[in-house]
């Protein structure tokens, strides 16, 4: 006797069949042995954006995470990412996921597809690939479910990323300095840096500093901190320092200086440049 069955329960699943009786032999056999059908569970999908808010033009990692619960090696995975509002920046595709085609994405492609993917037995891995947008807001996003060699049926979709962006770009970042603070050999000048965008100015810091003297007897101050200077995320409106540290132990009497700063934040989406003039060490 031959018939088909089918289950949703993931795992093991053992099956035992009574034992036959006949019209010669009314009472029943020995039982069957036990079988066991075994049902795959199908691979999830989570999605992250890192940075989760960029400002406009900006760019952000799309990390895919795919998770299997079985024992067992799932091949051949495959799923779609149509983004929205959003387009790929182009170039290498990324994670730990093997065999994940296709390797490289072009320059603005928004209709992604990937297959060949083999997801670890009780183990998860990653597909990752950098965007880009230049629309203000937030602009949420997710991914299909993912089919398997092994589970042709599609898992659930992901979860709902959302990628914030500013209205930023140059001029948007400013800078003034702080109390300054230590011995002259160490002396440590905050750069305040002003976020003047619409939206956080991620990774906010100080790419270059100079110092131009303007009177005095002629010194030369050294700049210890290694650059860039890391002052971090600013939201819109909002300000943080970046601490340099200056050695000015060559300098004698009154001197002033013009100090310029070059300020970068969201991946060099958001710039600025900061001038403030007759500093003293």
């Amino acid at each position: 006797m031959i018939f088909s069955v089918t289950s949703s329960t993931a795992g093991g699943n053992p099956n035992t069949t009574s034992g036959v009786t006949t019209t010669q032999t009314p009472s029943a056999g020995a039982a069957s042995n036990t079988a066991t059908l075994t049902v795959l569970a199908t691979p999830t999908i989570a999605k992250a954006f890192n940075p989760t808010s960029i400002q406009s033009g900006g760019s952000s990692v799309a990390t895919l995470t795919l998770s299997n619960s079985n024992g067992s090696n799932l091949t051949g995975g495959a799923f779609t990412d149509s983004l929205s509002n959003m387009s790929a920046v182009g170039g290498a595709v990324g994670g730990t996921c093997t065999g994940t085609t296709p390797a490289t994405l072009g320059a603005g492609a928004t209709a992604l597809s990937f297959s060949g993917i083999t997801i670890p037995a009780n183990s998860s891995c990653t597909v990752t690939f950098s965007v880009t947008s230049s629309t203000v807001g937030g602009n949420p996003n997710t991914t299909s479910g993912v089919t398997t060699t092994q589970t042709p049926s599609p898992g659930s979709p992901s979860n709902t990323a959302t990628l914030t962006v500013g209205g930023g770009g140059a001029g948007t970042l400013g800078g003034s300095i702080g109390l300054k603070s230590g011995p002259l050999n160490a002396r440590v000048w905050p750069i305040i840096i002003g976020n003047g965008g619409g939206g956080t100015a991620t990774s906010a810091e100080v790419t270059s500093f100079t110092l131009l003297q303007t009177s005095g007897t002629a010194c030369t101050p050294v700049l210890t901190t290694t650059l860039p200077a890391v002052a971090g995320d600013i939201p819109s409106g909002g300000t943080a320092p970046a601490n340099l540290t200056i050695d000015f132990s060559t300098c004698m009497g009154t001197v002033f200086f013009k100090a310029t700063a070059s300020l970068s934040a969201s991946g060099g989406a958001q710039t600025g440049t900061m001038v403030n003039l007759n500093q003293l060490p």
